[in-house]
């Protein structure tokens, strides 16, 4: 989706669905798989794993407790999805843009520049992380608890000091608080289809199926 509006209301209103019933957590999916380059919008399987794991523990301990875990599983699993796509089809700066059209240049020019720094933050980590996971095999050394321990502390002192520098950066050239930005999207029309369709999905949650039935008798 090229429309960031229409992507941000699409990744809402299926994670919502998807959440609600298995049903519409089964129809999520198969929009997931229609509308989206579902290859692209998997994470790697290193996170895929581990994501995994948690998940599962959590479905087996849900059903051993009296819970669904079959249902939890599915659920999850596809609300998941709908994450890795939203964020694979990110672009930079358009947190921002969406910021600025929901809550104006004040209030929404904070909340967009936070969420971009934030974001980055994240992509920076990650790209610290992969060179500490390079170094240490260089090395010889494992994935130790002490290792892990070790890389946790730096990757944050890192994060603190770059924050640090980027908030004297923001102080020196005198920022104190909202912007000016013009915000600017556009919409094709190939984002119509699935936008509908997951509106409709959506409508399920509101509307049993049992209800639409009668509706159209």
């Amino acid at each position: 989706m090229q429309d960031q509006r229409i992507r941000l209301g699409a990744t809402l209103i299926l994670s919502w669905a998807a959440y609600s019933s298995m049903l519409t957590a089964a129809l999520v999916l198969v929009w997931w798989l229609l509308f989206t380059r579902s290859w692209r919008a998997l994470p790697k399987k290193g996170v895929i794993l581990a994501m995994g794991t948690m998940i599962g523990l959590s479905a087996i301990i849900t059903h051993f407790s009296g819970g669904d875990g079959g249902s939890y599983l599915l659920r999850i699993t596809v609300v998941l999805l709908i994450a890795s796509w939203a964020y694979e089809e990110r672009v930079d700066g358009e947190m921002l843009d969406l910021a600025v059209w929901l809550f104006g240049r004040h209030l929404g020019f904070d909340i967009g520049l936070l969420a971009e720094i934030a974001i980055q933050s994240l992509e920076i980590a990650h790209q610290d992380l992969r060179r500490i996971r390079v170094a240490l095999t260089l090395k010889g050394k494992g994935a130790g608890i002490r290792s892990l321990l070790l890389i946790g502390t730096l990757l944050v002192h890192t994060q603190l000091e770059r924050s640090r520098d980027l908030a004297s950066l923001l102080a020196l050239r005198g920022y104190v608080g909202g912007g000016s930005l013009c915000p600017k999207f556009k919409t094709a029309r190939s984002d119509l289809l699935p936008a509908t369709v997951a509106i409709l999905i959506g409508l399920l949650v509101i509307v049993p199926v049992r209800d639409v039935f009668i509706l159209l008798q």
